[in-house]
């Protein structure tokens, strides 16, 4: 009874452990999967970095951002942090 008594002991932190910080970790990789399966060109995205652009290449690894007017710039594919809705960044700070 004793030798159960101290595995039960043990396998709670690491439930725990398991719960509260793989598990998480986990979905947000599947869901960073997931948009990085699902960009198209011509979206408005946000890097990781916050550096905001247009999609106008996309290969296995890379995808190239238009940031302004000439300026494009590469990034791993796995930095595309979010898809911006249609009128995102570009629209909120366009002078008058």
């Amino acid at each position: 009874m004793g030798d159960v008594l101290t595995l039960v002991i043990l396998a709670l932190p690491l439930a725990g452990i398991w719960f509260l910080l793989v598990r998480p970790a986990q979905r947000r990789a599947r869901e960073a999967q997931a948009l990085s399966d699902t960009l198209q060109l011509g979206q408005e995205v946000m890097t990781t970095s916050g550096l905001y652009g247009t999609l106008v290449g996309l290969d296995d690894d890379v995808a190239v951002l238009n940031v302004a007017e000439g300026v494009r710039v590469r990034f791993a594919r796995k930095a595309i942090a979010a898809v911006l809705p249609l009128g995102g960044a570009s629209d909120t700070n366009s002078p008058d």
